[in-house]
């Protein structure tokens, strides 16, 4: 009896030693394919040959359920583009899923049905998946699943819910920065500086790639350290700091970077981002040189790229033959780029599509086809919305903002000028927050130091010097920039709240009392309270919004226009003028609009007078004669205003063509004690006498001013000042009496 008992313990010995051998090598198999497919998926390469001949061999020895649905899932996704079969396994692998379930069978199934569910437009599922898959690790496995949960995350990015998931669970990672390796970490930063600029956070984005920089630097590797100072450029770029974005961006030397095509690739996107800059600084030439110069880099770059580099390439000489109205060669080299664009939304360098449509709008708008420019700007808005491309969302308001001002209508004007001031007021929020967040707090409380407390001294320094840069930055850089865009914010609030008003003053003929013209003055309307021009002007020149406002002040105009020929003692043929500097001349985008608009109201030429003001500084003579030439043939009178306050308007007077001079209140006052003015009054009498132009007298306000001026002999000479009228609102003008003098 005791040996049929031994007999009995000894097979049962074996069958379990069988059972377990053979359950351990089922799951070895099972997990030694896993494990390659990580291998190949985190290093972003291919499946190997032999595990393809191989694999389907090797799947009957699997016990695990989960681990083998996601082996058939992934092969049939991946080696059998077989969609809807990888479906039906990756719901398997959650369904099936033990604690055998390979940790990375677990990821990718929620990688994937988080995209499935993106597409089937459940997001709150979506993101359920991202969440699930990220509450998988612990702060050890970070380094091994880098790759794999950004993937996780990239679907839900076009959300906002999903973009905050994804840069509160990166946030987590960067706790327990201290657990990964030097490798790890730089995938890190690159993806913190991602997701902090579709969260428009330019400060922490700016952090994020200093990071990279001191770290890449102590690794030796030249080509991160040149695409994140690169990258540091755009930011700069995305801020409106453009000459700052140059300097950074050219600042790159990638001959340090012994493998050609990483060399190639950084040459190309260095040069594809300095001509953007040089597009918008309007330095046209050279922009067309930095796309000149990728050519050279083409034959070193994958296969996969080539066509995004030429379909960008020809986007940018598209635009910088629109800017310079060149419309034909443009339509050739956008036609080139439609050739061979893509749909995909896969982004080498920037985005592609996005900046097509953009460029296509720009084209349609300046060959008036002001429906089809529409239907670009809103394309690429949506794109840029969907990419969360704060620089191409703002362009694609912006443009499409002036066109409805162009097509004359004013309800969408007014909203998608609404949208603007929203969307800047998010960046500003976003962007002044993280700094007060970050720099200042984590400066004066001494908070990097208690959260880095096992770093080297060596880094801690590092870290200070970084605090200390970004300090700098805001203090020297940004603080104005904020500032700036909050006035702009501001300002375009009141625009389109309107808050601004126009006075209309007078010009008068003092030989018959005929109101022969008006200046146009801006107003600002606050409870009740007028603030005049020497308080608002400042603000709009500081902020680069003087354009923006003149074109508002000539709709303004011409939308009065009518009812102020009617008001008694108005000539036909009388002209309301507004004042513009050089600065403005100088910039075609106004120029065009300007035109447009006159054009478009069927206003008589002659009607609406420039009055160009000198206190600001222009860089290009050439291209100041010529846009006032433009202006001139398109029917507008050009005026110089205030001769004679400074030296240098009376050189002006060489330079340029001007149908009308206005003279300085300075030449009027006190000049019945003064024989200096009488004789500059004189001399004026005798140039509009004699070359037939009109001169205008500002700051009349006493009766021999007036009589001085009436006694010329030129009929052109004409008076403006409180000796007839105050500048008057519209209603006021309806009631005005000129004094008989």
């Amino acid at each position: 009896m005791i040996i049929i008992k031994k007999i009995f313990t000894y097979i049962v010995v074996i069958l379990l030693v069988t059972v377990s051998i053979n359950f351990l090598v089922k799951s070895r198999t099972g997990n030694f394919l896993i494990i390659e497919i990580q291998r190949s998926y985190e290093n972003q390469g291919d499946l190997s040959e032999n595990f393809k001949e191989n694999y389907k061999s090797k799947l009957s020895h699997i016990n695990n359920v989960s681990n083998k649905e996601f082996i058939l899932g992934y092969t049939d996704l991946n080696i059998y583009n077989n969609y809807e079969e990888a479906k039906t396994h990756f719901k398997e692998v959650l369904n099936k899923r033990d604690r055998y379930t390979s940790k990375f069978a677990l990821l990718y199934s929620y990688g994937f049905m988080s995209e499935l569910n993106m597409k089937n437009g459940n997001i709150k599922k979506a993101i359920e998946n991202a969440r699930d898959g990220f509450e998988l690790l612990n702060p050890k496995d970070y380094t091994d699943y880098k790759v794999t949960l950004w993937n996780i995350f990239r679907p839900v990015l076009t959300t906002k819910e999903g973009r905050e998931l994804a840069l509160n669970s990166y946030n987590k990672i960067k706790e327990h920065e201290n657990l990964l390796n030097k490798e790890s970490k730089l995938y890190l930063y690159k993806r913190l500086s991602n997701l902090n600029i579709l969260a428009y956070r330019y400060v922490y984005a700016i952090e994020n790639n200093l990071e990279l920089v001191v770290l890449a630097s102590d690794m030796n590797r030249y080509a991160d350290v040149n695409r994140a100072t690169i990258d540091l450029g755009v930011l700069a770029r995305q801020l409106g700091e453009y000459e700052t974005a140059s300097k950074i961006i050219s600042y790159c030397d990638n001959q340090k970077i012994k493998n050609v095509e990483e060399r190639a690739d950084l040459e190309i996107y260095k040069y594809i981002n300095l001509a953007e800059i040089e597009i918008i600084l309007k330095n046209y030439t050279k922009a067309n040189e930095y796309i000149n110069n990728i050519d050279k880099y083409e034959k070193y770059v994958i296969p996969e790229k080539l066509d995004d580099i030429r379909a960008l390439k020809y986007i940018i000489k598209s635009r910088i033959y629109t800017e310079n109205n060149n419309l034909k060669e443009s339509r050739k080299w956008i036609d080139k780029a439609k050739d061979i664009l893509d749909e995909d939304k896969v982004i080498f360098y920037i985005d592609k599509n996005t900046e097509y449509h953009i460029a296509l709008g720009e084209l349609e708008f300046k060959e008036h086809k002001l429906s089809k420019a529409e239907e670009s700007f809103k394309r690429a808005l949506k794109l840029a919305e969907d990419t969360q491309n704060g620089e191409c969302i703002e362009k694609s308001l912006k443009s499409l903002y002036n066109i409805y001002g162009t097509m004359g209508d004013l309800t969408s004007q007014r909203e998608y000028g609404r949208k603007i001031v929203e969307f800047k007021d998010v960046v500003n929020k976003h962007f002044a927050k993280t700094y007060y967040k970050n720099a200042i707090y984590k400066y004066k409380e001494g908070i990097a130091n208690k959260e880095n407390k096992n770093i080297k001294a060596r880094n801690l320094l590092l870290w200070i010097l970084i605090i200390i840069l970004i300090t700098i930055l805001f203090l020297f850089n940004i603080y104005p920039r904020i500032v700036n865009m909050l006035n702009k914010s501001k300002i375009r609030k009141y625009l389109i709240g309107d808050k601004y008003i126009l006075n209309y003053q007078p010009i008068i003929n003092p030989k018959n009392n005929n109101i022969v013209g008006f200046e146009a003055l801006i107003r600002l309307k606050l409870k009740n309270k007028i603030f005049m021009p020497n308080n608002i002007i400042k603000d709009m020149e500081k902020s680069n919004m003087l354009g923006e406002v003149s074109l508002w002040i000539l709709n303004k105009i011409l939308e009065d226009y009518k009812e102020i020929s009617e008001i008694k003692d108005v000539i036909d043929g009388f002209y309301i003028s507004m004042n513009i500097s050089l600065k403005e001349i100088e910039n075609e985008y106004i120029i065009v609009n300007l035109i447009e608009k006159l054009r478009n109201s069927g206003i008589e030429e002659k009607s609406i007078c420039i009055e160009i003001t000198e206190d600001t500084y222009y860089q290009s003579q050439i291209r100041v004669k010529n846009n006032i030439d433009k202006l001139r043939k398109a029917g507008f009178l050009i005026a110089l205003d205030d001769l004679g306050v400074e030296y240098s308007n009376i050189a002006i007077l060489e330079r340029f063509k001007f149908d009308i001079i206005k003279l300085d209140k300075y030449f009027i006052d006190g000049i019945t004690n003064s024989d200096i003015k009488r004789t500059v009054i004189d001399t004026a009498d005798y140039l509009s006498y004699t070359k037939n132009k009109t001169i205008v007298v500002e700051g009349v306000e006493e009766r021999p001013q007036m009589e001085i001026i009436r006694n010329t002999v030129s009929n052109k000479m004409y008076i403006q000042g409180y000796f007839y009228s105050k500048p008057l609102i519209l209603s006021e003008l309806k009631t005005l009496k000129i004094k008989k003098a």
